[in-house]
């Protein structure tokens, strides 16, 4: 985890992807919002396949497989599955 935590210092963009990716409130994400979170959580976890996969294989993020479906969430469900 050290060798991930020192190139993501060194890297200010891949830091401000993630770091924008996890840090909003998820009852106050716009589509475009997730749609960016999403698309940096992919170069991200594509970065980590680079660095350490085995067998790296180069992707693209295709946000046109991203289901356009929308889905109501039922927190109350969620709460007592917890």
């Amino acid at each position: 985890m050290d060798a991930i935590g020192g190139v993501l210092h060194s890297d200010e963009e891949s830091t401000r992807k993630l770091v924008t990716g996890i840090s909003w409130d998820s009852r106050s994400v716009q589509p475009g919002d997730a749609l960016a979170s999403l698309r940096g959580l992919f170069e991200f976890v594509e970065w980590i396949d680079y660095c350490y996969g085995p067998d790296y294989q180069e992707r693209t993020f295709d946000e046109t497989r991203i289901s356009t479906e929308k889905v109501v969430v039922d927190t109350r469900k969620i709460k007592e599955q917890e």
